[in-house]
């Protein structure tokens, strides 16, 4: 096995730091590679995403006053994985998000900023198996997320939907040996905080080689279809509330400096939704990993 594939819990870092910070609790952090036993993993990254479109319903506009304009938010994400044995993995993600607006009213901050969300899974492989010239996986996992910070969901450059949520996910992933790789994964997300819950479903495409690892992933997040449209006329019920939809296009990689160090890039775009903001964005972070 090559080196970069002894380390290959960092499928997981690229999905996470691809992500929309605001999002990240609803999407997904599982890939089908896993650390082994005592192999430790910590990651400090940085992303920036922003929009000035949003998609009110199904009709997009531009972003309402009194925010108006643009909105940008970033965030600063402490990660880590550790592998309890080979086929069982612990994953946290702490992050601070600040989001601003470009409006030029008076009559209320232009920022807000503040921890969002802890996240937490439990990952585990039951199945990995040579099969015709490659390796396939099954892997399940099992995730809780809380907020950190007492922030307002009510907003549009609110940092979170400030829901406790409980997430359940499956992948299966097929790996040649030559490093080409492919997956699918499907989840669903229960929330309290009357936010909607929401299915979740990814597939990538890739290649993890001895030097470096790339990949191409496509995301959605389906919610409740029961809940309201931020229409005109509008259902008045607070931002988290309303459903919210959204497809993904990332691209992601990874090079190792050395066994110890790793650096990581990604950018991405919603391509699609439904009640959110159409961002583009970019992420990168620093990888070090211990142990194993």
């Amino acid at each position: 096995m090559n080196s970069i594939m002894k380390n290959f819990h960092l499928g997981t870092l690229i999905v996470l730091i691809t992500l929309s910070a605001k999002q990240l609790s609803a999407q997904a952090i599982l890939d089908g590679f896993m650390n082994k036993q005592g192999q430790a993993t910590a990651v400090l990254s940085y992303s920036s995403e922003s929009y000035d479109e949003f998609k009110f319903g199904t009709d997009i506009r531009d972003v309402p006053p009194p925010v108006g304009g643009k909105i940008t938010t970033s965030s600063w994400n402490l990660f880590g994985v550790y592998g309890i044995v080979d086929n069982l993995n612990v994953i946290v993600n702490l992050p601070h998000i600040t989001a601003k607006g470009d409006g030029s009213t008076d009559t209320r901050s232009q920022e807000v900023s503040g921890l969002q969300d802890i996240i937490v899974y439990l990952k585990y492989r039951p199945v990995k198996v040579e099969l015709g010239g490659g390796e396939l996986s099954l892997v399940g996992a099992l995730g809780f997320t809380t907020p950190l910070s007492d922030y307002d969901a009510n907003d549009l450059l609110s940092i979170g939907n400030a829901s406790t949520t409980g997430e359940v996910k499956v992948l299966t992933q097929y790996k040649f040996k030559n490093g080409l790789f492919g997956n699918v994964q499907a989840g669903y997300s229960v929330r309290n905080n009357n936010t909607p819950d929401a299915t979740i479903l990814s597939a990538k495409i890739g290649y993890a080689g001895a030097k470096f690892y790339v990949d191409a992933c496509l995301r959605s997040q389906i919610s409740d279809s029961s809940a309201p449209d931020l229409e005109r006329p509008a259902v008045v019920v607070p931002f988290n509330e309303y459903r919210t939809n959204f497809t993904q296009l990332g691209i992601n990689a990874y090079y190792p400096i050395n066994q110890l160090i790793g650096v990581t890039a990604s950018a991405f775009d919603f391509i699609s939704g439904r009640n959110v903001g159409l961002s583009t964005g970019f992420s990168a972070g620093v990888v070090l990993n211990v142990g194993g």
